[in-house]
C-alpha cells in the first residue's frame, strides 16, 4: 500500500509508457539484486520486488483500460492473467532444474524484462506519431 502513491504520481507525471519503463526497471533490478550474495541487499531486493509487483499489476490494468476501454478491459485482463498463470506453472520445472542455484533463472528473468523494452518503445513511438498526425490535422482544419 505504500507504493500506491508512487504509482499514481508516476502515471500522472510520466504517463502510461513512462510508468511501464519504471516497472521494467524494477523488473530488472529485482533479479540483479538476487544475484548478489549479501543478506542486507536481499532485504532491499524484497522491498523492490514488492514495489515491482504493485507497479506491474497496476500498470497492466491502467494500460489495458486506456488501450481497450472499460467495456473490454475485463476480458483482456482475464486473458492476461490466464497467460501469466500458465507462465507461472511453466516455471516449476525451471526451479527443479536449478538445483538450488537460481543464477540462470535470474539471468533469464533479466533477459525477458529487457526484451520488453523495444516493444514498449515501438508502441510508444507509434502512438506519439499518431498523436502528432492528429495535431497536424487539427491545425490544418483551423487554418482552412
Amino acid at each position: 500500500w505504500l507504493a500506491v502513491p508512487l504509482i499514481q504520481a508516476s502515471i500522472r507525471r510520466l504517463g502510461i509508457f513512462g510508468t511501464l519503463h519504471i516497472t521494467t526497471m524494477f523488473g530488472v533490478l529485482c533479479p540483479v539484486v538476487q544475484l548478489i550474495p549479501n543478506l542486507w541487499l536481499q532485504l532491499v531486493g524484497a522491498i523492490a520486488y514488492t514495489v515491482f509487483r504493485t507497479f506491474l499489476f497496476s500498470i497492466i490494468a491502467a494500460y489495458n483500460a486506456e488501450l481497450f476501454g472499460p467495456q473490454t478491459m475485463g476480458r483482456v485482463m482475464g486473458v492476461c492473467l490466464l497467460v501469466a498463470g500458465m507462465v507461472n506453472l511453466s516455471q516449476t520445472p525451471l526451479v527443479k532444474m536449478s538445483y538450488g542455484n537460481f543464477a540462470l533463472v535470474n539471468l533469464g528473468s533479466i533477459l525477458v524484462s529487457l526484451l520488453i523494452v523495444p516493444f514498449v518503445l515501438f508502441v510508444q513511438l507509434r502512438r506519439w506519431r499518431l498523436h502528432l498526425k492528429e495535431l497536424e490535422a487539427a491545425v490544418r482544419s483551423e487554418i482552412c
